[in-house]
């Protein structure tokens, strides 16, 4: 790559080899024009197909499709007459302006247990998607191809090659909720399974890809059988297995209050990093700046804390996403309710919250959007002019996107 033979709208930086972009200019090249808004999109516009007054809308995953629109997976839910909580998914196909391009509804789940997310990833010219014991092979324009049901309530899913995937889930074993993986083929047939856990409750949420196998962050009450110690009350632990689901270590980290994972990622450094939260200022916690705090840790491949650090103010505050940088930085997405320490402004209620961090962790940057309701950030995706793109929840009903510059800004 030569910067000087290649820069558009922008100089080059002969020692850095990397494009400076003019104002209002992005990419690696400086040849796509930055956009940024705020969107508020209304479930109430589109049609409905099950009738039903939807609310509390969390999304799952957020993905680019090959034709460089968007694909965000939505679960609502909807609690019956009866007291059951069902969840109705629906994928959202917008441009890069916000725009919706479709909207769909999916037969509706009612979970084993109480969190039951809606994740897509792209797998050719289809979208594979999870939603309770269901996978779901989507055709681009959101119609079901097939679907094939599973013996756990499914939470994440890794496409290891064209052929196979690897999927994570809670099941209930010996009268208790444990963690289950498998291996499958895209004919539906599993290769491998098993499960992991102690005697208490074991609750698995992410999977990812280690040089050795695979990396599982999980939330468990246990200190025995495969869940060798816990801090107080729920700790987050991180097993690492080889190829075939054999246990090679297991972690926990947190203090003796509690503590929870949402979001797993591999570094640019062969180290693996995860977000979270936690209301503890001991053990691994080294601070908390009042009630809820967002967590940051990156450990080595052995799983020991290389370093971890708390953010937010005196409220609550948590992060659910994350994307590392080409520089090995990170960019984080949350939710605060505060406004100081960490955090300089809040609109009111819960806001989102987008924090750029350096590789050790220290703030760049941050920013909060919102309104004078509750607004819930979920999950987000870097965009191809060096911006983000976020997806949450505002009013506990709508789809709330913001889409920031590559300063986390809007323009």
């Amino acid at each position: 790559y030569d910067c000087e033979n290649t820069c558009v709208n922008g100089v080059c930086d002969e020692l850095k080899n990397e494009c400076i972009c003019n104002e209002g200019w992005g990419g690696k090249d400086c040849d796509v024009e930055v956009v940024t808004f705020e969107k508020v999109i209304k479930f109430s516009n589109y049609s409905n197909p099950y009738n039903v007054n939807l609310n509390r809308p969390f999304f799952g995953s957020f993905i680019t499709s090959p034709d460089g629109n968007y694909i965000l997976s939505s679960n609502q839910l909807m609690t019956e007459e009866n007291g059951i909580a069902n969840y109705y998914p629906i994928l959202i196909k917008i441009n890069s302006n916000g725009e919706v391009l479709w909207l769909k509804f999916y037969k509706p789940y009612t979970p084993t247990f109480f969190v039951v997310p809606f994740k897509v990833i792209q797998y050719e010219n289809e979208i594979l998607a999870i939603i309770g014991n269901r996978l779901m092979m989507i055709d681009s324009s959101g119609n079901v191809i097939w679907e094939k049901m599973y013996p756990a309530d499914l939470k994440d899913l890794v496409l290891i090659d064209k052929d196979h995937l690897i999927l994570v889930g809670d099941i209930i074993e010996y009268n208790n909720r444990e963690i289950w993986v498998a291996t499958v083929n895209v004919k539906n047939d599993i290769i491998w399974q098993t499960t992991y856990g102690g005697s208490h409750i074991d609750e698995v949420e992410y999977i990812a890809e280690a040089e050795n196998g695979y990396l599982i962050a999980c939330n468990s009450y246990s200190n025995d059988f495969d869940i060798n110690r816990n801090n107080g009350s729920q700790d987050i632990i991180l097993l690492n297995t080889n190829f075939e689901g054999e246990l090679l270590w297991t972690k926990n980290y947190g203090g003796d209050d509690f503590e929870g994972v949402s979001s797993l990622v591999g570094t640019n450094t062969n180290s693996i990093s995860f977000t979270g939260y936690t209301f503890s200022n001991n053990y691994d916690i080294t601070e908390n700046y009042g009630e809820l705090d967002a967590w940051l840790v990156n450990v080595n491949q052995t799983g020991n804390v290389n370093w971890q650090k708390n953010y937010g103010g005196s409220k609550q505050d948590s992060f659910s996403d994350i994307v590392i940088t080409n520089k090995s930085s990170y960019v984080l997405l949350g939710s605060t309710e505060s406004k100081d320490f960490d955090v300089n402004f809040n609109n009111g209620g819960f806001d989102f919250w987008l924090v750029k961090v350096d590789s050790f962790g220290n703030i760049v940057w941050e920013n909060t959007f919102g309104s004078e309701f509750d607004e819930f950030a979920n999950v987000f995706i870097s965009t191809l002019d060096g911006g983000y793109l976020l997806a949450g929840s505002t009013n506990e009903k709508d789809i709330y996107l913001v889409k920031t510059d590559a300063n986390g800004d809007l323009q």
